[in-house]
């Protein structure tokens, strides 16, 4: 487990309401939530991958 440098909806689900939350995202932690915020489109393509394998085993 580890601390991110910015801010997501999880302070709220988690610190606030107490809902176990997972911060997952494509690109560089460096890059996220700035002015010149960019992605490579192989990160897009991994995530998507993730997310639809997640999807997959959580609904059966």
């Amino acid at each position: 487990m580890g601390l991110w440098d910015f801010s997501t909806d999880g302070v709220f689900t988690m610190g606030e309401v107490g809902i176990p939350t997972v911060g997952l995202g494509p690109g560089e932690e460096a890059q996220a939530h700035r002015a010149d915020e960019h992605v490579r489109l192989a990160d897009v393509a991994a995530a998507a991958r993730v997310y639809a394998r997640l999807a997959l085993d959580l609904l059966g």
